[in-house]
């Protein structure tokens, strides 16, 4: 009996199989609803493993204080020949940049200092965030320490449906002449996971 039993599980099993096949290769509803579940299923263990970084650009940006020529809205250009600067008056600047919707941020890129026609020279005579505290409008927080470096420096971050992005220069590394000068960074640049 239990040979017979079996038997009969193994032919429902296969009657299950070859009508599943069949129904994928002759019900259209049927086949697109399997390619859209494994399509789905596929995507989200790539995007857990191995995610691809986009880029998401702030619509515009403000400061508490802004050098002439040097407005808050150069550290979202995309152009690394321009910078916002902040008043040397001005002991606790801050840069908030706005998105046109509610993001998911994965990435924020900070190019601190100035930047101009001789690059180095320039990010040299102004002072350069060294560590920043981000508010981000969902209430998170976040500090991120910066090195005395006129590239790019990414940092990972993981902040769901913000609409602005706070960056409260806590302290910063000082310029190369004795001059008091403001606080300038080229570039701030975000990413979101696709």
């Amino acid at each position: 009996m239990t040979g017979m039993a079996a038997r009969i599980g193994r032919s429902g099993i296969a009657a299950v199989i070859v009508l599943s096949v069949l129904a994928f290769l002759l019900v259209p509803p049927f086949h697109a609803a399997v390619v859209n579940k494994v399509t789905a299923a596929v995507t989200a263990i790539r995007k857990a493993i191995h995610p691809n970084l986009d880029p998401v650009h702030a619509i515009a940006a403000t400061a508490t204080t802004s050098t002439p020529g040097h407005s808050a809205d150069l550290a979202r250009d995309t152009f690394s020949n321009t910078y916002w600067a902040a008043k040397v008056s001005d002991r606790a600047p801050v840069l908030v940049l706005k998105f046109s919707d509610p993001v998911d941020l994965a990435e924020i890129g900070i190019t601190p200092g100035a930047s101009g026609a001789a690059p180095q020279d320039q990010f040299l005579a102004e002072p350069r965030p060294k560590q920043v505290h981000l508010v981000f409008s969902n209430g998170d927080s976040t500090d991120i320490t910066l090195s005395d470096s006129n590239q790019a420096q990414f940092t990972a971050i993981d902040v769901k449906q913000v609409t602005s992005v706070e960056i409260h220069v806590m302290s910063t590394w000082a310029p190369a002449g004795a001059a008091p000068s403001s606080v300038a960074i080229t570039e701030v640049e975000f990413k979101m996971k696709d």
